[in-house]
């Protein structure tokens, strides 16, 4: 299998935890970069970025503020960021 060479570079993945989220982010640490796994799961995502050597960061997207506070930590550790992948999911159930 052909992996896209993202050696070097910075990757947020929201909803990084599971599902679609945790396979992309898995595809990107495979292919060599570092990824800022982040989720409303806790534990999750603290599991992920373990497997990975990722960083978790645990948070609501919802949230502008924290959204800008991953967005500066990852800019301030590495320089830069690369890659964002929004597979953070919102169920809404209707009665």
């Amino acid at each position: 299998m052909v992996f896209m060479d993202f050696a070097e570079r910075v990757a947020i993945v929201t909803g990084g935890a599971s599902g679609m989220g945790a396979a992309t982010a898995r595809r990107l640490a495979t292919g060599g970069a570092h990824v800022v796994i982040v989720d409303r799961n806790a534990d999750l995502a603290r599991t992920v970025a373990a497997e990975i050597r990722g960083t978790p960061a645990v948070g609501d997207v919802a949230d502008s503020s924290f959204c800008d506070r991953v967005v500066g930590e990852a800019v301030g550790v590495h320089g830069r960021l690369d890659v964002l992948v929004n597979a953070a999911g919102v169920i809404v159930r209707a009665s």
